[in-house]
């Protein structure tokens, strides 16, 4: 499993910063800098699980709101499988950013059979971590 940091930027989430494990014998990569669209993968449900459906409209004119998002907020965080690159899986937890664009915290992973629950928790958990540093 890679974990990331993506940000909203405009029509795109991008990968702001990436950690690989180090015990593996093959990761996947994440680059920073790669992009896919905000409204794809469990990043960009994450970000929109921030917002209700109106205030999506509103921030993001012309792109659709993600019916998961709702989920998302329940849970804490989001799934995603085949979205962003078929094969993959990922998993994602919101950060709101005090006067800024909300981010995601996540992880791109090749097997599904992940304790989502588990996994998806401490995506959560770490997250409530970096919006308490950022307040």
């Amino acid at each position: 499993m890679t974990a990331f940091v993506a940000v909203w930027d405009h029509q795109d989430c991008v990968t702001l910063v990436t950690v690989e494990p180090r015990h593996s014998a093959a990761t996947l990569a994440q680059h920073p800098g790669t992009r896919h669209p905000v409204n794809t993968g469990a990043p960009g449900i994450a970000i929109q699980s921030t917002m209700s459906e109106e205030e999506w409209a509103a921030r993001a004119p012309g792109l659709p709101y993600r019916p998961e998002a709702a989920e998302a907020r329940r849970l804490g965080y989001a799934a995603s499988h085949d979205e962003v690159i078929a094969g993959l899986s990922s998993l994602a937890a919101p950060i709101r950013v005090p006067g800024g664009r909300p981010a995601a915290i996540a992880v791109v992973y090749i097997r599904r059979e992940q304790d989502q629950a588990a996994v998806g928790e401490a995506l959560a958990a770490s997250a409530s971590r970096i919006e308490s540093q950022l307040a």
